[in-house]
């Protein structure tokens, strides 16, 4: 889930990813729910957000960064940092 600056936002998307190294906290996605930017080149989030369901549960939600990304191929890499503030 990709959210924007405050608290109370909406999710600017949402969709799913596969931990593929716990260890490290990396997460396999989609390019297209990570990208930074939308078409006209402006912000699509400030912060990201991940989690099960994350924001509407109250399950444990991470910030998180993208690793790398593919947009030729659809695919891009997240690792998970500290759990957010305020999260379960």
């Amino acid at each position: 889930m990709l959210v924007d600056a405050s608290p109370d936002a909406a999710p600017a998307r949402a969709g799913e990813g596969v931990l593929v190294d716990r260890q490290n906290g990396l997460v396999l996605t989609s390019w297209e729910l990570v990208r930074p930017y939308r078409v006209d080149g402006s912000l699509a989030y400030t912060r990201l957000l991940a989690g099960p369901a994350a924001g509407s549960s109250g399950r444990p939600e991470y910030t998180a960064s993208l690793v790398a990304a593919n947009p030729r191929f659809d695919v891009a890499v997240i690792r998970l940092g500290a759990m957010r503030d305020g999260a379960q």
